[in-house]
């Protein structure tokens, strides 16, 4: 495909009524240069597993004000936005380029499914740096970056440690990437070992480097932090084989100066350690049993401690809010603030990300444009997919893909646009070495509750047949699949959300388009 026929697409992508056809094939003009002001500087914090009721527990404690005031009081939240799969390397991958996994092809952590299967010389920075940015990423990339053959010449060597992917210009990417201390950075092509010294609590560390690029560098910048807090902490890239009940065992460490400072109780909903199962096909498969005492004696110090780890993100935005202050930038720079993906802390008897429940697949967004000072709500249903297009209209800059992704920025001029009615949401296994525990691979579809025929529910079929499926208006905790119901009403639903889910796995591009956004 040429870059004129992939501008086209850009274009088409961009419109509020997606669907018409254009022949357009100019550059994108960005909605902030469009008044004639600069380029903005466009800002991007990305958490690792942050699930939404855990983020608004933790503002409603006073425990993110920096979030509060500079994102959520003077910014745009949207309600509905979800991971395309609930996993972190796959939707990292999903947020460069645009496109679900089943196109760019990372569907797992670990090899040959992880950062081996991505196409690096096609991504969002690069658009970004021919559209005149310069480019940074601080934190986390995508898993095992510098452990494999990074530059793909046939060996695993000190230049893979150090590899800089194309369309960065000051990059500093965790290796392993799992410890707050006792870590190694790629920086700028040497390593920088961090050991557990107080000033090495990773999350800082990537504060420093955040604001030190910004006041170094000249507009317009692209500036991506990605802590792994409130990831737990991993002493390897790829998930260790312990048994399931060991899963509350883990946590991540708050910074020293929030040690102690959360004593929240964990939610527990009706979803919270389910008692039947017996409608979860595969939660009866791995006969994963009733939580125990101790089970949630741990859960319970887990959830303190990630909420924790908050904090010092919460510093970080508030740091890099006041770089971009003083160097007079305020009005002139969008920021951003999510999750990679979502996070069940004891629902469905789950520890963890990957599977269908809304705990998962549903994550956090916040957007600021510029001088923006009131606050704004958007139901709009959005995914991963969709960032990339809107971060590259937001900068006037060309994907150089057909991204399956739409640009929201019409959202932003009119809340109550009309939007999707369904995304895909998919998830693939590829098994774990000497793993007691592994979701199975499954395909399916989220849709809104505007889409007539089958508002507000989630569908999926597992890849060895069994089937569950939701309806959210009614069964909002997801405790009753109706995959076996003989209802006519709902045997017809059932056809229309399996035919869904099957077009759109094999979507891609306009295709993706046309299935999401067709009543």
């Amino acid at each position: 495909m040429t870059r004129a026929h992939v501008s086209s697409l850009t274009l088409l992508v961009c419109l509020p009524l997606v669907g018409q056809q254009t022949s357009q094939s100019h550059a994108v003009e960005s909605p902030l240069s469009a008044a004639g002001t600069a380029k903005p500087n466009i800002i991007l914090v990305m958490a690792d597993d942050l699930d939404v009721n855990s983020m608004n527990a933790a503002v409603a404690a006073g425990f993110m004000p920096n979030v509060k005031k500079y994102l959520i009081d003077s910014g745009t939240t949207f309600t509905n936005f979800f991971a395309s799969d609930s996993f972190c390397c796959p939707s990292r991958a999903t947020f460069f380029t645009g496109q679900y996994p089943h196109n760019h092809g990372v569907t797992d952590h670990i090899a040959p499914w992880n950062i081996v299967a991505f196409k690096d010389a096609n991504t969002l920075p690069i658009w970004l740096q021919e559209a005149g940015y310069r480019t940074a990423l601080m934190g986390k990339y995508l898993n095992a970056y510098g452990l494999v053959d990074m530059n793909k010449d046939g060996v695993v060597d000190h230049a893979d440690a150090v590899y800089i992917p194309p369309g960065w210009n000051d990059w500093a990417a965790m290796q392993s990437g799992y410890n707050q201390y006792n870590y190694t950075l790629s920086v700028n092509g040497t390593l920088e070992t961090h050991g557990q010294a107080p000033e090495d609590y990773q999350t800082d560390v990537l504060r420093k480097k955040a604001v030190a690029f910004i006041q170094k560098t000249a507009a317009p910048f692209f500036l991506e932090v990605t802590p792994t807090a409130p990831h737990i902490e991993l002493t390897s890239p790829t998930w260790p084989p312990i048994t399931y009940p060991d899963m509350w065992k883990l946590t991540v460490r708050p910074a020293p100066r929030h040690l102690g400072t959360v004593n929240l109780t964990v939610p527990q909903g009706p979803a919270f350690n389910e008692a039947n199962i017996s409608d979860k096909s595969w939660i009866n498969q791995m006969n994963i049993p009733l939580l125990t005492d101790v089970d949630l004696a741990n859960l319970q110090s887990q959830y303190n401690d990630r909420i924790g780890s908050f904090r010092a993100i919460d510093d970080l935005v508030g740091a890099v809010f006041q770089a971009v202050q003083t160097k007079g930038q305020w009005n002139n720079t969008i920021f951003m603030f999510t999750s990679d993906n979502g996070y069940l802390l004891g629902e469905h008897r789950l520890s963890g990300k990957e599977a269908l429940y809304e705990e998962s697949i549903r994550i956090p967004l916040y957007v600021r444009r510029g001088s923006q000072s009131t606050p704004q709500v958007s139901s709009a249903f959005l995914n991963m997919n969709d960032m990339a297009p809107t971060i590259a209209q937001f900068a006037g800059a060309v994907p150089g893909l057909a991204t399956d992704g739409t640009s929201f920025i019409p959202l932003f001029q009119n809340p109550g646009t009309p939007w999707r009615y369904r995304v895909a949401i998919e998830h693939w296994d590829h098994g774990a070495p000497g793993s007691t525990f592994y979701i199975p691979e499954y395909h399916g579809v989220r849709t809104s509750p505007s889409d007539a025929a089958t508002p507000n529910m989630v569908f999926a079929t597992y890849i060895q047949g069994s089937v569950e499926w939701y309806d959210l208006a009614s069964d909002p905790y997801q405790l009753d699949s109706l995959q076996s119901s003989t209802v006519p009403a709902r045997v017809q639903q059932r056809q229309k959300l399996q035919s869904s889910a099957v077009a759109l796995r094999g979507c891609s591009g306009p295709t993706c388009h046309t299935l999401e956004f067709q009543k």
